[in-house]
């Protein structure tokens, strides 16, 4: 094997026992000064061993750079002692700048919600100034008339300082992990309160880029259509503001959704024009080189100088010049030291989705599209080439797909060759724009005319492709272990003659048999692993101040209770909570989706579930039809036909042999909508049984118990959110549950869970889990056996 090659796999290897450190650190607790010990002896060893030309020193090194993954990681968790967080529950006045573009979104009353990452300089606590630091979100809500704060500015606020929060499940973004990366460790609700707005300049660079931004939106938005001046705007600056939702739908099912994120390819392509520019232009090497950079970093600050658009700017590049000069070996390495940098100074980044996408693309750029352009030979060079670099960018981020998405796109491949040169196109002629309109408006307004109209050919033949059957296929969640494994396959497949070199060395000489008992061996295992006999699972998913519940029978069948939502809200829980839990967990089919009542914290996720996936049965409460079209936004028929069936009292439902029965219903067809029609449902299972109440409130639980219902229950779900209005200790004596499950929101306006109930759970020895502290909680039972786990292993 080559010397350049020996020293990349050495370099690779040294940064993957430090990345393992660092995975370590946030699983394992541990004493940093043990690992501080371990590093200085190993770090003496490996001196001794390389001096001697001791082969035993690559393994002193290896620990080495474990122990140091695990120090730096340990060390970058740690906050100051001035950290705004130290503040959690007060009720103080503090003083910060604006770091960011205020986040602006229009509310349904016509009001601002305004959210400000502020930069905490001063904490005021009884009259006593005292220093502080750390980032916090700021959130408001104002009347349009007012006036809102400029990156830069110097804000002064008052309120109650609390911890941030999102939902805890499985299967999504933790978006607190993420906002704590980047230095945001707490949150302040204002609401309609005042802030105060002192005029002026911090962050001077990232102000003037950000008047830039603005005034190139405002011209866009005087030529173009507002939809398509949000896309375009996207297109060069990243987000998602103002986009329509079917396009989105559209470019993410063709998996071309990062051409709405400033990313590596962007800076690749802005290089590559620059260079082509300079060809004509025929300026020197070093000029060029020097004329790139600067255009690249300018590019760079008037994105924002954002997180993302840093590491693609640096990506970019690498990926350009190992593309354009074919440089692939000096650009391995390159990219290796590049990744162990970022990670050195921000540990926390290996958990990074934008991290890991970007830097596997980028790899599989270097490594793997140069051999899949060996085995396309037989294709058109431009056509062997594309395919390549899509093929590679899919491959080496698929596992991160599956976990993240539980999908890939097999579109993408015809989307790539399609619309993304016409989008690329556009992203030049927007930026060209930009440009003109210092000196020549004229020739910007026809610019982002011609945008405009190819952004609308791009669109229609997207959603064409989008709705092309098995566009996408789904894929199951996979775990640590599988990602290595499929690693190591892929390493396996691109060097397969290296391997059966080194197979031969070693005197394998049967490898083939041996490789297809493996692969053999390895698939039987999965096989039994998915055919074995699962227990009944039922989930109690976090969708904040709201309740959803998933049952899956010991086969595989599915079914929904509820499904949260936020009333007066934009946020769609369907589509952003249910819909990536049920992926995560294997269930892309409902066999019944069953709603307790009307109410939007119940039922405001079920519209967003029947349109994605397929539902056989919705049963729902006995209230007005049309209020559940409503919620639904959609018929009272989805589009495949299936009506929604009132529940009546004594319906029985069988998932295999789950048994879920309606023990309460309104009589009244048609009646009311309140609390107070909730259905009850019961989920039985062996010698466990969980009770379902929704929303009832204390006078329909009266009504139960006077019926005599088959109320006894293993596990409760408490109430109404807890509140005092339910769960009375009649119902407990009735019920006489083990366990009880809270479904809550944190720091929700209606005080829920109510203390008197917590103090009458505990009164009754019911063992009970909240949603806001331990996220989703899942029991487990084989018919015998009751288990329980939940996402923050809160016991």
């Amino acid at each position: 094997m080559k010397t350049g090659q020996n020293q990349l796999i050495f370099i690779n290897l040294l940064i993957a026992f430090f990345v393992l450190g660092i995975f370590c650190a946030g699983k394992l607790i541990l004493p940093v000064w043990c690992f501080a010990v371990a590093f200085v002896i190993l770090l003496l060893y490996a001196i001794w061993g390389l001096y001697k030309v001791k082969e035993s020193a690559i393994y002193g090194l290896c620990l080495l750079f474990y122990c140091l993954g695990f120090i730096v990681c340990s060390e970058a968790s740690l906050v100051s002692t001035y950290n705004i967080s130290h503040f959690m529950n007060e009720s103080v006045k503090i003083q910060g700048a604006v770091a960011e573009a205020p986040r602006i979104t229009v509310g349904i009353d016509d009001s601002e919600k305004i959210r400000y990452v502020m930069e905490v300089k001063s904490v005021d606590k009884n009259n006593a100034p005292v220093f502080a630091d750390g980032s916090m979100y700021v959130y408001v809500s104002q009347p349009v008339t007012k006036s809102v704060a400029r990156i830069g500015d110097v804000i002064t606020v008052t309120g109650v300082v609390k911890a941030l929060h999102g939902y805890q499940n499985p299967g999504i973004i933790d978006i607190v992990a993420s906002a704590r990366r980047q230095g945001i460790t707490a949150r302040l609700n204002l609401g309609k309160s005042d802030v105060k707005i002192t005029e002026a300049n911090v962050h001077p660079f990232l102000r003037k880029a950000d008047e830039l931004r603005n005034h190139l939106r405002a011209a866009m938005k005087n030529v173009m259509s507002e939809a398509d001046a949000a896309v375009l705007f996207a297109m060069l600056f990243g987000g998602y503001d103002g986009i329509k939702p079917e396009l989105l739908d559209s470019f993410t099912a063709t998996g071309i959704i990062h051409i709405l994120s400033v990313s590596g390819s962007h800076i690749t392509l802005l290089a590559g024009t620059l260079v082509w520019l300079g060809r004509v232009l025929r300026l020197k090497s070093s000029l060029l080189a020097v004329f790139v950079t600067l255009v690249i970093l300018a590019y760079t600050v008037l994105a924002g100088c954002v997180s993302p658009a840093v590491r693609a700017a640096v990506m970019g590049i690498l990926t350009f010049a190992a593309l354009a000069f074919e440089r692939e070996a000096d650009a391995r390495r390159i990219l290796s030291l590049v990744g162990f940098l970022m990670i050195l100074l921000k540990p926390q980044l290996i958990y990074d989705i934008s991290f890991q996408l970007s830097f596997a693309a980028t790899g599989g750029l270097l490594y793997l599209a140069p051999f899949l352009k060996c085995k396309l030979d037989f294709l058109p060079k431009w056509l062997a080439a594309n395919l390549s670099i899509t093929m590679a960018a899919q491959i080496m981020v698929l596992p991160f797909l599956a976990w993240y998405f539980n999908s890939v796109s097999v579109s993408s491949l015809l989307a790539n060759l399609l619309v993304v040169p016409i989008l690329e196109y556009v992203i030049v002629l927007g930026l060209a724009a930009g440009l003109f309109g210092l000196v020549l408006p004229v020739a910007q307004s026809l610019l982002f005319a011609f945008c405009s109209l190819s952004i609308g050919f791009a669109y229609e033949i997207t959603n064409f492709i989008a709705r092309i059957p098995g566009g996408s296929i789904y894929l199951p969640s996979g775990g640590f272990v599988s990602g290595i494994v499929y690693y190591l396959c892929l390493s396996g497949w691109v060097q397969y003659g290296k391997v059966k070199e080194m197979c031969q060395r070693m005197n394998w000489q049967h490898y083939r048999q041996v490789l297809c008992l493996l692969s053999f061996l390895g698939i039987a295992f999965f096989i039994w692993q998915y055919s074995k006999t699962q227990p009944l699972y039922v989930h109690f998913i976090d969708v904040g101040q709201g309740d959803a519940i998933l049952i899956v029978s010991p086969h595989g069948k599915a079914a929904m209770i509820d499904t949260g939502g936020i009333l007066n809200s934009d946020f769609d829980i369907g589509a952003r909570v249910d819909l990536p839990y049920l992926r995560h967990y294997g269930v892309t089919k409902l066999d019944y989706l069953i709603l307790t009542h009307v109410h939007v914290d119940h039922a405001g996720g079920a519209g967003s579930i029947l349109r994605k996936i397929p539902v056989d049965h919705i049963i729902t409460g006995r209230e007005n039809r049309q209020e559940y079209a409503q919620v639904f936004k959609m018929g009272l028929e989805n589009e495949r036909g299936r009506a929604m069936i009132p529940a009546y009292e004594g319906q029985i439902i069988f998932l295999d042999n789950v048994k879920l029965e309606i023990v309460h219903a309104m009589d009244a067809v048609q009646g009311g909508t309140g609390n107070e029609v909730s259905n009850v449902i019961k989920i039985s299972y062996g010698q466990h049984s969980f009770l379902i109440t929704g929303d009832l409130t204390e006078a329909e639980e009266k009504q139960m118990i006077a019926k005599s219902a088959a109320m006894q229950s293993t596990v409760l779900k408490v109430g109404h959110h807890g509140s005092k209005t339910s769960s009375s200790q009649d119902f407990f004596d009735a019920v006489k549950p083990a366990y009880g499950v809270i479904s809550v929101g944190a720091d929700n306006k209606f005080g829920h869970p109510d203390q008197v109930v917590l103090d009458r759970l505990a009164q009754n020895h019911i063992r009970f889990w909240r949603t806001d502290e331990a996220g989703a909680i899942v029991f487990s039972s084989d018919g015998k056996r009751l288990d329980v786990r939940t996402f923050r292993g809160v016991e």
